[in-house]
């Protein structure tokens, strides 16, 4: 059986110039350069070699819980702050300190979880 050819996508005028567009935040690069490291995409030509990560701002109890997931190194980060107007401050010196603990995030795969009668 013959495979069958992709269809062209005609591509509107207005959206011409979206494929190449990307994030360019100087003030951000320069104030949070390991966050926006964490954050940015990393493109080889059109190529993604590495996807953007993700942050999460959530109340939680007294304190707001920061998460930062990086997928491409399957990675996580939770962090308390005190205060929503220095949570970026605080978790830029936390990931600059070294000491920050990184957690093993999870890859979707599709495939179901091993039960306690799988054979491992």
């Amino acid at each position: 059986m013959a495979k069958a050819k992709k269809a062209a996508v005609s591509v509107s005028k207005f959206l011409k110039d979206a494929v190449n567009a990307r994030l360019h935040d100087e003030a951000g690069m320069m104030k949070y350069p390991i966050i926006m490291e964490c954050m940015l995409p990393v493109f080889e030509g059109s190529k993604l070699i590495r996807a953007p990560g993700k942050l999460t701002l959530q109340p939680e109890g007294a304190h707001w819980r920061v998460k930062l997931d990086c997928p491409t190194e399957v990675l996580s980060l939770t962090f308390a702050a005190q205060s929503l107007a220095d949570c970026f401050d605080d978790l830029e010196r936390h990931l600059a300190s070294g000491t920050a603990i990184w957690s093993p995030g999870w890859k979707k795969n599709g495939r179901q979880l091993p039960t306690i009668d799988d054979i491992i």
